[in-house]
């Protein structure tokens, strides 16, 4: 009786160990909870995972910012100045297609400038700041458009950000491959504890999705490089990365050795 009781711990000690082994071999953390599932029979354990899945694809959308800033003696000669501007601003954006809701206004404002000497404030004129924010589907473009924007006025560009419009299409793959990471994992525990996966008891899902890829523009810089450009401004789009997680408990029958 003491010597089967002996070997019996001693399986149990092995298998232990194996998958202690096993566990630690995975790329990512799993815990096994050696406790019946809720409501079942003895034979049931319920196993912890986490699955992981990324994908890299290509952004198909651009948003670039960009405007006109205007300065002079009073507000209502800022105001006409900058108006002209961006009235050819938006006429060098006609050959490129953009529809109207492409192009948005996402920031205008006027207020006064003043100059400090001894402690006595004194006003030197306004300023008037007019930035658009245009969608290009076409990422080729972008450096040309640029270019012309710059050739007609503009002085002020903020930032260009790249983005996806398929995120909804791309998640659902990840999702799936994130799913069928933590199927192996609950798979080889089951393996190690000598039993099979029979069922999942409750799935968690966790979508950092996959955020823009923003290249700012410096104001001086941008503006000094695509005045001294001799060939079209270059803009590089990157990659974008989107990734999905879950945690999912999954109950495992395990055999009576």
């Amino acid at each position: 009786m003491k010597m089967n009781l002996l070997c019996r711990n001693n399986r149990t000690m092995l298998m232990l160990m194996t998958l202690v082994l096993l566990v630690t071999m995975l790329p990512l953390s799993a815990t096994v909870h050696a406790e019946p599932a809720p409501g079942s029979s003895t034979n049931l354990t319920a196993v912890y995972v986490s699955g992981t899945a990324t994908m890299k694809v290509q952004p198909d959308v651009a948003y670039v910012q960009f405007g006109v800033i205007t300065r002079e003696a009073t507000a209502e000669k800022a105001n006409e100045a900058n108006r002209i501007k961006m009235d050819a601003v938006r006429k060098a954006l006609a050959p490129y297609q953009l529809k109207d809701e492409e192009i948005k206004t996402i920031r205008f404002s006027t207020y006064p400038e003043y100059s400090y000497k001894d402690d006595e404030r004194k006003l030197i004129g306004y300023q008037v700041q007019h930035i658009l924010e245009i969608k290009v589907r076409d990422l080729q473009k972008i450096g040309a458009i640029l270019d012309a924007v710059h050739a007609a006025g503009v002085n002020e560009v903020d930032s260009i950000y790249f983005d996806t419009e398929k995120d909804a299409e791309y998640e659902l793959q990840v999702l799936s491959e994130a799913m069928k990471n933590a199927r192996i994992k609950a798979d080889t525990i089951a393996k190690a504890l000598n039993g099979k996966v029979v069922g999942v008891q409750s799935v968690t899902y966790n979508s950092p999705g996959s955020g823009p890829i923003f290249t700012p523009m410096y104001k001086e810089e941008a503006m000094m490089e695509m005045a001294t450009n001799t060939v079209q401004t270059a803009i590089a789009p990157g990659e974008m990365e989107i990734r999905s997680d879950v945690q999912v408990i999954y109950q495992v029958k395990v055999n009576p050795s």
